[in-house]
């Protein structure tokens, strides 16, 4: 399509046109920038002739994504309708986020299973949000999921979008990409659903994992219509098999058949690839996503059961100056050392943990898979008792023989993270009630051990790594440790706007007491313009009447150093 760049500049006085991002059918997008705030934006151009539908699409499109506030949703900042000449002719414009990372058909080829299940969690936290406000996308695609500069992915083109009308919208035309497109996107008259997006984003994955699409685009539109309508997709073999589950599913002929709803998908999809990946695995993808918490949690802890430990071969005398040990009685120890942990009130089960770990031990090694497995059990039962403490360093040192032994991405070692990380959240919260009850002292030690062990465990990056990191610096400020904890709320601040974004509420509150411990610096001037920064972003996240939005309006009209967040 041919625009008049000089019409479309007359239609936007305050902006300074640019280069042109793309074109298609559907019109043209160029780069642009507002002339006084100097912020660059996206204008996508279409031009309208009579008899065609474009100037409504365009201002249905406009108006729909007005309507949606997400942020793994382009934001539309304008729409600007002009008559070009006499004959009819319109000119639509839509002003909207410039998406400077491209698309996800340009970044694909640098895009490990990580990467394309981050994609995966951050459009279908857009659809979540697009569904519950009654629109369907109804054309998702990897040319419609564009990144920021920073690398946030973003959901785009809600061209061919349609409202719901209570339940189900119907067909009215066929309209999508038949590559993408459901089975019921097929046949007018036929319900559409937010299934329906579902399973076009199913087809994005299996893309993105396997490698190929899950049918040839290179065959007549009536072949691939009959194999999306009929034909299963080829077994996915070479990905992990959670992952292939959820994936498959989605692409359920039948809508009733697949995820209940985005929701849904994304939990479905954080479960399975944390099961594959380990902890955290969001964090190594260097993709920006604003997740619920539901889901955040998912990526952090699977919930899935813990995989039967190897069977043990029978014991070496040559590997070991111990006596030979019968393996029947190896055995039989075991099944009692299970026994006691079911019956506790007729055995000491943790004695008899105890006992099976040393035999196993001196006859197997400590690094035998076995061993290994013996020991995990009892940690578990050390923190079943309570005994958190023993149980964090029995789970740690299995984590690092298992890891030296099996590898980083067993499923052996990714339990034993799992656990650890468990455990050390509940030492987190342990340090919370120190704090409450008035022992900082205390409280500010098993923050600190807690962020040591989850610096080495989870990497520098992770959430529950700055919780913990951001729990002990508030701990250092009130001890009088003032300078440690302004340099470790400053690493806090920064980590926490690369990985959760500016207007994160634990941004916000990282920034709060940053600025109260400039205060007590006497670093006035620094801590009223980051009072100010937080009070304006938490008046638009968190709302003027907010507990937290009012402590910090209180900061700015307090005498220095009297304010406490």
């Amino acid at each position: 399509m041919i625009i008049d760049r000089e019409r479309v500049a007359a239609a936007l006085p305050g902006y300074t046109l640019g280069r042109q991002l793309g074109s298609g059918t559907f019109g043209v997008v160029l780069a642009a920038e507002h002339r006084l705030m100097a912020a660059p934006v996206a204008v996508k151009v279409m031009q309208t002739h009579p008899g065609e539908n474009t100037q409504v699409e365009s201002a249905v499109e406009a108006r729909l994504l007005r309507g949606l506030d997400h942020p793994h949703v382009v934001r539309v900042f304008d729409y600007v309708e002009q008559r070009t000449d006499d004959e009819g002719t319109t000119l639509c414009v839509i002003v909207m986020e410039l998406l400077a990372g491209g698309t996800l058909t340009r970044r694909r080829p640098r895009f490990g299973p990580e990467q394309a299940c981050a994609v995966g969690l951050a459009v279908a936290g857009a659809l979540a949000h697009a569904h519950q406000n009654k629109v369907l996308h109804r054309d998702i695609k990897r040319d419609n999921i564009l990144f920021t500069a920073d690398g946030m992915p973003k959901v785009t083109d809600f061209g061919i979008a349609k409202l719901l009308e209570g339940t189900a919208a119907t067909v009215s035309k066929v309209v999508g990409t038949p590559l993408y497109m459901a089975p019921e996107q097929f046949e007018a008259g036929h319900h559409l659903g937010p299934a329906t997006d579902l399973y076009a984003l199913g087809g994005v994955l299996y893309r993105l994992l396997c490698g190929r699409s899950p049918f040839s685009r290179d065959q007549p539109p009536d072949a691939l219509r009959r194999q999306q309508q009929v034909d299963l997709p080829p077994p996915m073999t070479e990905v992990p098999a959670p992952l292939a589950a959820v994936v498959l599913r989605a692409l359920a002929k039948d809508p009733a058949n697949r995820q209940a709803d985005a929701h849904t998908f994304a939990l479905d999809l954080a479960d399975a690839a944390t099961s594959v990946y380990g902890t955290g695995w969001t964090t190594a993808t260097g993709l920006r996503l604003h997740l619920d918490d539901a889901v955040r949690e998912a990526t952090v802890k699977a919930r899935r059961a813990q995989p039967p430990p190897p069977p043990s071969p029978p014991p070496s005398p040559a590997s070991s100056s111990a006596p030979p040990f019968p393996p029947s009685l190896l055995a039989l120890s075991s099944v009692v050392a299970r026994l006691a942990r079911a019956v506790t009130f007729t055995w000491d089960a943790l004695s008899a943990q105890h006992d099976l770990l040393a035999q196993r031990e001196r006859i197997l090694g400590r690094d035998h898979p076995d061993a290994l497995s013996t020991a995990y059990e009892l940690a578990e039962l050390l923190d079943q008792r309570g005994e958190r403490e023993q149980a964090r360093d029995l789970f740690e040192d299995v984590l690092i023989r298992r890891r030296r032994a099996l590898g980083a991405q067993h499923a052996d070692t990714r339990t034993s993270a799992d656990s650890l990380a468990t455990v050390l959240t509940g030492l987190h919260g342990d340090a919370t009630a120190l704090d409450r009850g008035g022992d900082r002292v205390g409280a500010c030690q098993l923050f600190e051990d807690v962020l040591a062990r989850r610096r080495r465990v989870l990497g520098e990056d992770h959430i529950d790594t700055l919780t913990s990191a951001h729990r002990a610096a508030v701990q250092m400020g009130w001890l009088g440790r003032r300078g440690d904890a302004r340099r470790l709320l400053a690493d806090v601040l920064a980590r926490r706007r690369r990985v959760l974004g500016e207007d994160h509420p634990d941004t916000l509150a990282t920034a709060h007491w940053l600025a109260f411990e400039l205060v007590r610096a006497g670093e006035a001037e620094q801590a009223q313009r980051l009072f100010a920064d937080v009070l304006a972003r938490r008046r638009r996240v968190l709302g003027e009447s907010h507990p937290d939005t009012r402590a910090t309006a209180d900061e700015l009209t307090a005498e220095p150093g009297h304010g406490v967040p």
